[in-house]
């Protein structure tokens, strides 16, 4: 028999929702402990299907320097990132 661990937030799956769950869950100083059941090469869920692209809760890429302050100039120019209207 194992031993058990303990955590305060399991997240099943590795995927783009899996891993959002995960980070708001650090960002409260919370113990994470994610699983996955694919192979490490074929992790992200769905989106190892969708070329790259994918929906984000922020307005722009201004928003996204603040996270990720080390991306280059070429890396911006490279990203498009399109607008979701609220409603």
């Amino acid at each position: 028999m194992q031993t058990p661990l303990n955590t305060d937030v399991l997240v099943i799956g590795a995927g783009n929702a899996g891993f959002a769950a995960a980070h708001a869950a650090r960002e409260q100083n919370l113990d994470v402990l994610m699983l996955e059941c694919a192979p490490r090469d074929e992790a992200g869920g769905n989106t190892r299907f969708t070329a790259g692209a994918m929906r984000f809760a922020y307005r722009g890429v201004d928003d996204l320097v603040a996270l990720m302050p080390d991306l280059t100039e070429d890396e911006l120019a490279r990203t498009d990132f399109g607008s979701y209207p609220e409603d």
